[in-house]
């Protein structure tokens, strides 16, 4: 497979990510869960790197700074956006997938 496109993590995911795992650490003494979680995203990542519109196109009620695509990840939903002419894919935020997304800040 040809890989056509960088990746790269924005601080407000690695923030996000971090929250996670504090959370599920602290609560659930639960390491496994953190590193499944990453599973799931890297393995997504692979396919990003050469098919960047493969996910489902992010619809919000409000304007964003961006044109977002989302997939899960476990119960979570990754945020990401593209941007053609770097060639780049930014995984701009990881949220609890049952949340309401128009309130979130994205």
């Amino acid at each position: 497979m040809e890989f056509k496109y960088q990746i790269v993590y924005t601080m407000q995911y690695f923030d996000d990510f971090n929250s996670i795992a504090d959370y599920y650490i602290e609560k659930f003494k639960n390491k496994d869960l953190i590193v499944n979680l990453e599973n799931h995203v890297l393995v997504r990542e692979k396919l990003l790197m050469s098919f960047p519109y493969s996910f489902t196109l992010f619809e919000s009620n409000k304007l964003l700074k961006h044109e977002y695509r989302t997939f899960n990840a476990l119960n979570y939903k990754v945020f990401y956006y593209i941007d053609e002419v770097a060639k780049v894919v930014y995984m701009e935020r990881i949220l609890y997938g049952g949340m309401d997304f128009d309130n979130a800040e994205l």
